[in-house]
């Protein structure tokens, strides 16, 4: 899947993270280092594997480490409607089928 940032929040420096705020229901939440690494890659919308490889860049853990923590990250952002899922990224092309007609 294909994460992006709500197109309602927008996010500033807030200490050593940032602060989101989603301007539809005027409530903040703020992200610690780590989760404006997260945030900081999503502009462009990109996959957990690619926020990964971008976190281990900046931080000392492996894809394999971080991916379950960032995957808990964004799927609580999603329920806050902080970022969405872009909906090509949910479609799976697949080999034609050949429909076999018995007569």
């Amino acid at each position: 899947m294909i994460y992006r940032p709500h197109p309602d929040c927008v996010a500033c420096e807030f200490g050593d993270g940032l602060a989101v705020l989603d301007i539809r229901t005027n409530l903040y939440f703020t992200l610690d280092e780590v989760g404006t690494a997260v945030w900081s890659c999503l502009s462009n919308g990109v996959s957990i594997d690619h926020i990964a490889a971008k976190v281990t860049e900046e931080f000392d853990t492996t894809p394999a480490e971080c991916a379950p923590d960032i995957e808990v990250l964004l799927a609580q952002m999603l329920e806050r409607r902080l970022v969405e899922v872009d909906a090509l990224s949910l479609i799976h092309i697949s080999e034609p089928t050949r429909l076999l007609s018995i007569s």
